[in-house]
């Protein structure tokens, strides 16, 4: 089956109502939100220790200081 292909206009029309849209369910799942309770538990805690100790590990930081320069640095890039 051939797809059919909108014109221009009607896909920024759809766009442009899509988007409007979206900001209002955005601000009503952030408003229904409680962030802060998961980001408290212990399974969180769990997985960020878990996380830092498999950057410590592999060097993340270490490697990305090497791959860098003062002068990148001092360019505001790095």
């Amino acid at each position: 089956m051939a797809k059919t292909i909108r014109s221009p206009e009607v896909a920024t029309s759809n766009w442009v109502q899509r988007s409007q849209a979206a900001a209002s369910f955005y601000k009503s799942q952030v408003d229904a939100s409680a962030w802060k309770v998961y980001a408290a538990s212990n399974n969180a805690e769990a997985n960020f220790a878990t996380a830092m100790q498999a950057a410590i590990a592999a060097k993340t930081r270490q490697n990305a200081i090497a791959q860098s320069s003062d002068e990148v640095w001092k360019a505001g890039h790095g």
